[in-house]
């Protein structure tokens, strides 16, 4: 190699090898914020911790983090804890040199003014206090078919069903004392149910006396929040909560402190203590803020408020929110400006004050038709009387078409409708030229029928003759998952119609309860009889249990 091209090799050698020694001191001067190799394992073991949470629970998903509940009791210490949303009062989260408190939670759909499912992510150095306190509840057990109904009614509408023996958990009461609030089992819903068909385990004036038009709230629907002051990465990520709706499109509402918020969306929440006011910066969607005095604040994605207004945020303050760790993927939002932010809220009002004051069009009807349809709320029976079980409801407004028409024994009249199902004739309004119903006297009834000894009352209409009659009693609750098991090999119950006496049937242990500290079983023991006609005393036997019915059954 010549000499003037090895002083060129050199001289570009000594370029590479200073260049290589300066430019990470410039980038580092003129880069954003990054989170170290620890925060990013944080945020990786928190995902992964609390992958798949269910509805109505909280998880801990890395380091420094408890959780009590209302009565001080230690729900969660570590990560990996999880815990049911309601039983929870306080949570806390930290930020330490060597961590970053992470936790979950994922709320239940919410009900009355406090509707829509969410999602919550607490990060660095918060605390959450749950201010709605767990009711009160009494266990149990359904002795018939159970209509669960929205109101403390037998017109009110069905909105569920819960089967013979079905395990139910009550928390409420009218104030009649004549119907009981419960868990619609499976599903996060409460509804009535008349006391005459339920085996409450306890008390019913314990329980507190629900209005029928105030819901029960959901835990961790109101809340207040406190966020320290304490950054991660380098002050590049705050500490605060992620709060992202259903879908990250549907709305969900909740209360932080004493302000309410409508997210519609993803947003990124803090608030100094719990009387401050909330900042929300809104990363998707927007987000409704609703004042004290009633006036709500707009803030779209791309905006925070700021006391009463809404400014524009850098979206570099946000780059390093853990997004991730939501159930919907989002991209932060692109920079917006104060115009943007005013026609956007002017949009949102117009839309909003057009949705208020479009009246619903009305349909007209040709007055020669003939329509039948329910006056309000109906019920829907077996058979042609009250008396029968309850299989459904329609809502006011629907459409009947009766096939046959029968008088009970109080001479109402009902319609069998084309579902084989009856309703009382006189819960339908006429329209138009009706034709007659075609009447019967011939009714069939049902095959099977229920019995049970504690009310001395059917669920299926009154006995007939030849009906397959499953009769049944309910002793008080074994104490433990040993005692149900054996009860059957201690005492398998007795059953008597007249002078004989039948062996009986015990169901597999009932659980009641929702507490692991708590757990208590139920079974019920019960006989199939053919029915015959005549007079007949049925007693139930079981150690000292032993309840006692007279009957008539008809002949034909």
């Amino acid at each position: 190699m010549k000499r003037h091209q090895l002083a060129v090799f050199f001289l570009l050698l000594c370029a590479g090898t200073f260049g290589w020694l300066t430019v990470p001191r410039l980038l580092h001067a003129q880069s954003t914020p990054v989170c170290p190799t620890s925060i990013l394992l944080d945020l990786s073991r928190a995902a992964s911790t609390c992958f798949r949470l269910e509805t109505g629970e909280i998880c801990a998903g890395n380091g420094s983090i408890s959780a009590s509940g209302f009565d001080s009791e230690v729900l969660m210490t570590q990560a990996g804890d999880r815990a049911d949303l309601s039983a929870v009062n306080l949570l806390s989260v930290e930020l330490t040199e060597d961590d970053l408190g992470i936790a979950t939670l994922s709320s239940y759909d919410g009900s009355g003014p406090f509707p829509g499912a969410f999602t919550l992510v607490a990060f660095g150095a918060v605390t959450l206090t749950n201010q709605v306190t767990p009711l009160p509840t009494l266990d149990a057990i359904a002795i018939g078919s159970v209509n669960i109904r929205n109101a403390p009614a037998q017109d009110a509408a069905i909105i569920a069903h819960a089967g013979v023996n079905d395990g139910l958990v009550v928390n409420g009461r009218s104030n009649d004392n004549r119907w009981a609030r419960v868990a619609v089992p499976r599903e996060h819903l409460f509804g009535w149910a008349s006391v005459d068909v339920l085996n409450i385990q306890g008390n019913l004036l314990t329980l507190e006396l629900a209005i029928p038009e105030q819901p029960v709230l959901d835990a961790f629907r109101v809340f207040d929040l406190a966020t320290g002051a304490d950054a991660a990465c380098d002050e590049g990520l705050p500490s605060g909560i992620l709060l992202q709706s259903a879908n990250n499109e549907q709305s969900a509402l909740m209360q932080i402190g004493g302000t309410r918020l409508e997210v519609h969306g993803t947003a990124f929440v803090t608030a100094q203590n719990a009387n401050s006011y909330p900042i929300v910066h809104v990363l998707a969607g927007y987000t409704v803020i609703y004042t004290e005095a009633f006036d709500l604040i707009f803030v779209p994605a791309g905006g925070v408020n700021r006391a009463a207004s809404v400014v524009p945020f850098d979206t570099a303050s946000v780059a390093l929110l853990p997004v991730q760790l939501l159930p919907v993927s989002i991209r932060l939002p692109a920079a917006i400006t104060e115009a943007d932010i005013a026609h956007l809220t002017e949009a949102y009002l117009t839309t909003l004050a057009t949705a208020q004051a479009t009246p619903t069009p009305q349909p007209t009807a040709d007055p020669t038709i003939c329509r039948r349809v329910t006056r309000g709320t109906t019920t829907l029976y077996a058979g042609p009387g009250d008396f029968y079980e309850a299989i459904n409801s329609l809502n006011a407004g629907v459409s009947v078409t009766p096939i046959i028409a029968a008088s009970d024994p109080d001479g109402r009249t009902w319609w069998q409708l084309t579902t084989s199902n009856w309703l009382l004739a006189s819960q339908i309004r006429e329209t138009g030229l009706c034709p007659d119903v075609p009447r019967t006297q011939n009714i069939t009834p049902p095959r099977n029928n229920t019995l049970s000894l504690e009310t001395c009352e059917t669920t299926n209409g009154p006995l007939r003759a030849g009906q397959q009659v499953t009769i049944q009693f309910t002793p008080p609750a074994f104490d433990n998952w040993g005692e149900a098991r054996d009860a059957v090999s201690i005492d398998p119950g007795r059953i008597s119609i007249g002078a004989r006496t039948y062996r009986a049937q015990a169901t597999s242990p009932i659980r009641l309860g929702t507490a692991d500290d708590d757990e208590r079983y139920l079974r019920t023991f019960y006989i199939v009889w053919n029915a015959v006609p005549g007079t007949h005393r049925i007693v139930g036997d079981r150690l000292s249990y032993e309840p006692i019915c007279t009957l008539v059954v008809p002949v034909g």
